[in-house]
């Protein structure tokens, strides 16, 4: 007798009921794939959701991988001679806010569909502070942030640094299990500490296969009051060849000087587009609007652009199936793209892009 499927049905999501937002609070927050359906980025950032614990990966890079030589007993003609695996990098975005030197406690989070950007809300005793974070659409190593103050009875510090990328993080509980990320050994090497102005960051060296990752922030650190609104900005950058920091810092000092304003207008426009050619309506079925919504941001969020990277298998929430793209990439993802955002599917490779558009033209 064939098994009955789980009974899925639209009511039972946790997550409001709003068709262009998704919200969590309370029992949600602590539900264990929150931090991956609130995953934000831009097709090469990947940032997960709040949830996590503190030394867990939360950046992922698309294109970004190690590449770790594969041993046979009996190799044989075809055999693959290595595997490349894809690990969280040096954290540049977590912002930290403690009033009286006690940290405050995320209460509640939101994605906003529309806007692009997702909504944090952290307490503490007589405090209330809402984080704003995009990873830009259209700047492709940008992360942009703004925190507003308000109710502070005392001064409340607003900080952020770099931290170094995680080591010994992926199964979980012995489970070998490909969907969950591989358990990261000491597979970065090189660090450096790097300063330009009011920017720093780091960068790190992949052993295996050369990637250097720079990791840069514009420097925060400020006790404010409040109604104090504070913006910050973080930028990656990538490769084997060339210095990434010198890109990190140039990415950050532009956006910088466009402002958090611009940025978020940026975004909105952007989505704007997207939304009008991705546009649905189910009338009087909001959690279902959400839940398609919610699907077709996150493929246009972890979708490569850049000719060279494409969809990996969890997107860009985390490290499960190593990163690594498979076939459903096209067979299932490009279709949609093709529709909803032709110019990522032109770019998804040089040939697909010449194919693509005799199609799209046709």
């Amino acid at each position: 007798m064939p098994k009955k499927l789980p009974d899925a049905r639209f009511e039972a999501t946790p997550y409001g009921g709003d068709g262009w937002m998704l919200s969590a609070c309370e029992a949600a927050l602590g539900l264990r794939q929150t931090p991956a359906v609130f995953t934000i980025g831009n097709g090469f950032i990947g940032i997960r959701g709040p949830g996590d614990p503190a030394d867990a990966p939360r950046v992922f890079l698309n294109g970004v991988f190690d590449v770790t030589p594969i041993s046979y007993h009996e190799a044989a003609h075809g055999f693959p001679r290595a595997s490349d695996t894809r690990y969280g990098v040096a954290d540049a975005t977590t912002l930290f806010v403690e009033c009286d030197g006690v940290a405050l406690a995320t209460v509640s989070v939101e994605l906003d569909f529309r806007a692009g950007l997702r909504r944090e809300r952290r307490t503490g005793t007589g405090v209330a502070v809402t984080i704003e974070t995009l990873v830009s659409m259209a700047r492709s190593t940008v992360v942009a942030t703004r925190v507003v103050i308000t109710g502070a009875r005392g001064p409340v510090r607003v900080w952020r640094t770099v931290t170094p990328p995680p080591v010994g993080h992926g199964e979980v509980g012995g489970i070998d299990d490909p969907r969950v990320g591989p358990t990261a050994a000491d597979v970065w090497t090189d660090a450096r500490s790097f300063t330009a102005g009011d920017v720093h960051g780091r960068t790190d060296r992949l052993a295996g296969s050369g990637f250097v990752v720079a990791a840069a922030v514009r420097t925060l650190d400020r006790v404010v009051d409040d109604g104090t609104t504070v913006d910050g900005f973080a930028a990656y950058a990538a490769g084997r060849d060339g210095d990434p920091a010198t890109d990190a810092i140039a990415a950050i000092e532009a956006a910088a000087t466009a402002g958090f304003d611009t940025l978020a207008a940026e975004q909105r426009a952007w989505l704007d587009r997207f939304w009008a050619a991705a546009w649905l309506r189910m009338p009087g079925q909001p959690l279902a609007e959400q839940a398609l919504r919610h699907g077709l941001i996150q493929l246009v969020m972890a979708a490569g652009r850049d000719a060279l990277t494409s969809l990996p298998a969890k997107g860009q929430s985390g490290e499960g199936y190593e990163g690594h793209v498979f076939w459903d990439a096209e067979t299932y993802a490009l279709p949609v793209l093709i529709h909803v955002a032709p110019a990522i599917a032109r770019a998804k490779s040089p040939d697909h892009g010449r194919r693509f558009t005799q199609i799209l033209d046709a």
